[in-house]
């Protein structure tokens, strides 16, 4: 709410998932066993830093692609019109997104983080009071963020030791801000310069 992320209406599915657990290694375990298709767009070495690390709070994100409707990928036929592309489903499927629009501007497809799963390991956060380790998991589960991210001026510095913060700070704010803002059918680069041109504004 602080950062204006509009959430979908009730009623609605869940996409976030925020675990509190006293073994967080061994909960991780148990999901990769038990819905190994949430880990198919992880490398071997990120699934074992997640069941073996001793971080404190872990995650990881389950993603797609859609075209620019928003309709996901669906059927493993071959492609038979100009335009098609294969993609990888979030269930490990193969699927086909149709692309009819011939604009310079639009890529026709869009990368959409579908699930968000934080696992905190509490018997490593003794010391830390609720709301700051909430803050926490909430920063990393709106925004997909390599696990270690640290900046300086941000609540993701809570583990990396020294000064840190216990609530998201006003460039925490402002990066989800212009986060959300994003139109999603565009090119990574073209989100990356309006990303940063967003951040450079709020920070005149």
């Amino acid at each position: 709410a602080a950062a204006g992320i509009a959430a979908a209406p009730a009623p609605c599915a869940g996409n976030i998932a925020i675990v509190f657990t006293g073994d967080g290694g061994g909960f991780v375990h148990a999901m990769v066993a038990r819905v190994p298709a949430s880990f198919v767009a992880l490398r071997p070495a990120e699934v074992k830093a997640l069941t073996d690390g001793a971080a404190p709070v872990r995650w990881w994100y389950t993603s797609e692609v859609r075209d620019k409707d928003s309709l996901v990928g669906r059927g493993t036929a071959t492609p038979a019109l100009v335009g098609e592309g294969y993609v990888q489903r979030s269930d490990g499927e193969v699927g086909v997104v149709q692309h009819y629009s011939e604009s310079l501007v639009s890529t026709g497809d869009a990368r959409v983080v579908r699930a968000a799963t934080v696992v905190v390991d509490v018997t490593r956060t003794d010391g830390l009071p609720l709301s700051a380790v909430a803050a926490y998991a909430a920063m990393v589960a709106l925004a997909e963020l390599r696990p270690g991210a640290a900046p300086p001026d941000s609540v993701l510095g809570l583990f990396a030791g020294g000064p840190v913060l216990r609530t998201p700070s006003a460039w925490d704010l402002a990066f989800l801000r212009a986060l959300y803002r994003l139109p999603l059918d565009r090119t990574a680069l073209h989100q990356r310069g309006a990303l940063v041109a967003d951040l450079v504004a709020a920070a005149r």
